[in-house]
């Protein structure tokens, strides 16, 4: 009797996980996929800097924690990845201006008005995870672009 009733509880709970599972991947597939119209405006957070400002204009997207540190570069979002790359070309910084160029290659999400962008600085390939990225910034929306003002 045990073992019937441990069989069907031990099916059970395999089929629960299985479902939750699925439901997860889902979510994340989700999270996964937006487009650039959704990244638009000025969002605000952390990064390996401290606290920073993103703006993102079109495909221009700039980077600004402080005076002497900020980036601005045009991106595109290469579309089929999962998670969402995203490649931005240096175009302008107040670091060492060799910068401007050099293609930095990060994955983005997008999970409850958070922005969360991944980079392995320098490596030339984007992250394989969001836990395993040497720099990781988050940031939140803290304004919508204008739109017909």
């Amino acid at each position: 009797m045990f073992c019937k009733s441990f069989g069907f509880r031990a099916f059970s709970v395999l089929a629960l996980v299985t479902l939750l599972s699925s439901q997860v991947g889902q979510a994340e597939q989700l999270a996964a996929t937006f487009d650039q119209e959704q990244l638009q405006g000025s969002w605000e957070g952390k990064g390996p800097p401290g606290r920073i400002r993103v703006t993102i204009e079109g495909d221009s997207i700039r980077l600004h924690a402080r005076e002497d540190f900020w980036y601005e570069a045009t991106f595109t979002l290469p579309t089929g990845g999962v998670p969402q790359e995203l490649h931005a070309t240096i175009t302008d910084t107040a670091e060492d201006t060799t910068d401007i160029g050099e293609v930095v290659y990060a994955i983005a999400k997008v999970e409850l008005g958070v922005l969360t962008l991944a980079v392995n600085d320098g490596s030339g390939l984007p992250p394989r995870s969001f836990a395993t990225a040497l720099s990781l910034y988050e940031v939140t929306r803290i304004q919508l672009p204008d739109v017909g003002r």
